[in-house]
């Protein structure tokens, strides 16, 4: 039993609708994602792409962890 897995790149200036529109189009089962490691200032400026995901998801979400590197 194997697993098709496709990727995309996307560009948006709201980047959790922008995956989530994509999602749609493309009717992908689950959205996987590593979140970025962001301050409090950070994500009320640019918006909470993880809250806004796991808020307006319509599908699973898979969220891997972030590489020792990211941190």
């Amino acid at each position: 039993m194997g697993c098709l897995l496709e990727t995309e790149t996307l560009y948006g200036t709201d980047v959790a609708a922008t995956i989530l529109d994509a999602a749609h189009e493309l009717d992908a089962t689950a959205i996987v994602f590593t979140p970025r490691s962001a301050n409090r200032w950070l994500k009320l400026l640019s918006g909470d792409v993880e809250r806004k995901l796991l808020s307006q998801a319509d599908r699973p979400l898979v969220v891997l962890p972030r590489s020792d590197q990211e941190t």
